[in-house]
Formats: C-alpha cells, sequence, structure tokens
C-alpha cells in the first residue's frame, strides 16, 4: 500500500477537498484508488510532490 502516496491524496483534501484532490489525480493521472496500489517510489513522490507544488503555489508542501 502507497501509504505517503495517500498522505498527498489527504494533504490535497485539506487544502483544497474533492476539487483539489481531482486536480491532483488528473496532473499525476493517478486517482487515489489507484495511488494507494501504487509504489511510494521517489519518482512517484516527486510526482506528487511537484504537482502540488503547482497547484498550491506558496504553499510550503511536505515531503513524505
Amino acid at each position: 500500500m502507497a501509504e505517503k502516496l495517500r498522505r498527498y491524496y489527504t494533504f490535497a483534501n485539506q487544502r483544497g477537498g474533492f476539487t483539489l484532490q481531482l486536480k491532483l489525480a488528473m496532473k499525476t493521472l493517478l486517482p487515489g484508488n489507484r495511488a494507494v496500489e501504487a509504489p511510494d517510489s521517489p519518482e512517484n513522490l516527486e510526482l506528487f510532490r511537484s504537482a502540488l507544488a503547482e497547484l498550491l503555489p506558496g504553499e510550503d508542501i511536505p515531503r513524505y
């Protein structure tokens, strides 16, 4: 299970609700239900972090 990727979806939900989660899914091409099955690889983690940085400019995006 991709615990760290799930944390990024939780972070997105806290900052912008379902709308931000949907935008995250569109940018990463990994919807929440598939992200929890994807590996927490360095590439996937950076993909999610950079997508959130684009969606939330100026926001401090955590590194999981």
